[in-house]
Parts: structure tokens; C-alpha cells; sequence
């Protein structure tokens, strides 16, 4: 928001001020939902191992990417967001999805010196919880129900489905 306002005082927007002012009239950048339906952590099928793992997503290609793909310089002046393993679930630093979405009222979680939300949230475990202490979405447990109302970035976005989700349609409609 500052970088826009510091545009705006030079009569100017940049790329990446134009990027954000159209997502803010939308409510969420167009990648959003295809980020929320990636799988990452599998092997790059373009790079050799070792460490040519899935754990970069780049907005601007709209494609997982690995750390091979970023060194060879075709993401080179893109926005990248790095993707972590949390308990079993794919995470991406707060502060980073800030920038491009409200990430308000989603449960984080520190993962290596960092707070973190996830993607997507876990399958439902066995244990009941309370209407009011659960996920508005998915109705998963939150950890501070009193400050969250979600559990990952796919139940706070309001047209998305989460990846499980979209996999039992497509189930259903083999």
C-alpha cells in the first residue's frame, strides 16, 4: 500500500503497483486460486536431483517452481513465494501473503522463526470440536478461536474449494 501511495505522489504506477491496485478491486489476485490447488514438494520434472523439489510458487507464471528454475534466471525479476511443510500441511509465510492478500482472521502458526498460514486445511481428525471454536468453513479446530475465524487461505477465500474438495467433485464426476 505505501509503495502505491509513493507511486501515486510521482504520477506513476509501476507494474507491480497496477498488479496490486487491480487485486485490491477484486478482493485477490487471479492466482490465488490456482496457487490454493497446486501440489508442491514433488520432483521438478525440468531439473536432475538433488533438491529440485516443488517448494516455490511464482505469481507471475502462475506455476510451482523449484530452486533450479529460479537460479537459471527465467523467474528471475518475478514475484516468488517460498512454500513450507508445517505438521503435514503446505504453509507460506505471513508476511508474504500479505502483500497480496487480507490474510485477517487466519489461524498462524510458527514454523522456523516465522509465522506461517496454511493453504489448505488438514483432513478432519476424529475429534469433535464446538461451533464456536471451529473453522467457519471446514469447521476444523482453530487454536485461538477468539482472534481467528478460518483455518487456512482456502476457507477464507470465498469462491475457493479447497483441494480436497475439488478432487471429490472430480471423483464424483468420473
Amino acid at each position: 500500500m505505501k509503495r502505491i501511495q509513493e507511486c501515486n505522489v510521482l504520477q506513476l504506477l509501476c507494474r507491480f503497483c497496477l498488479d496490486e491496485r487491480a487485486a485490491q478491486r477484486k478482493g485477490k489476485p487471479e492466482w490465488v486460486e490456482s496457487f490454493l490447488q497446486r501440489t508442491f514438494f514433488s520432483s521438478c520434472a525440468i531439473h536432475e536431483p538433488p533438491k529440485n523439489e516443488l517448494n516455490k510458487y511464482c505469481t507471475d507464471c502462475n506455476l510451482s517452481v523449484c530452486r533450479h528454475c529460479i537460479d537459471a534466471g527465467s523467474h528471475a525479476e518475478h514475484k516468488v513465494l517460498q512454500i513450507y511443510r508445517h505438521v503435514y500441511k503446505d504453509v507460506v509465510p505471513l508476511r508474504e501473503m500479505e502483500k497480496h492478500i487480507d490474510c485477517s482472521k487466519i489461524q498462524a502458526y510458527k514454523c522456523n522463526k516465522q509465522l506461517v498460514i496454511a493453504l489448505n486445511p488438514l483432513p478432519h481428525s476424529g475429534s469433535q470440536t464446538t461451533e464456536e471454536a471451529a473453522c467457519d468453513k471446514c469447521k476444523r479446530k482453530l487454536l485461538d478461536p477468539n482472534a481467528n475465524r478460518y483455518c487456512s487461505i482456502a476457507c477464507k477465500s470465498p469462491e475457493s474449494n479447497t483441494r480436497e474438495e475439488t478432487q471429490a467433485e472430480e471423483t464424483e464426476a468420473t
